[in-house]
């Protein structure tokens, strides 16, 4: 499979965690910050970034090693 790249990775995730990873790693925003923004919980958030993050580390990681087989 080929690498994605951030973009690609963020885009490919459900509306919710993308939001959420978008703001948390991209934007650098707190967590509070994330859950004043997206209307939600600091749990609701925490939540949505531990299953972007799942989603993500496959599709990120042969772009980290640089493996393209």
């Amino acid at each position: 499979p080929a690498a994605f790249s951030l973009t690609e990775a963020l885009d490919a995730l459900p509306r919710q965690q993308r939001i959420a990873a978008s703001l948390y790693y991209v934007e650098q925003l707190s967590i509070a910050e994330v859950a004043y923004a997206m209307e939600l919980s600091e749990g609701a958030v925490k939540y949505h970034l531990h299953h972007a993050r799942g989603a993500l580390r496959p599709l990120l990681a042969d772009a980290v090693t640089g493996d393209d087989s």
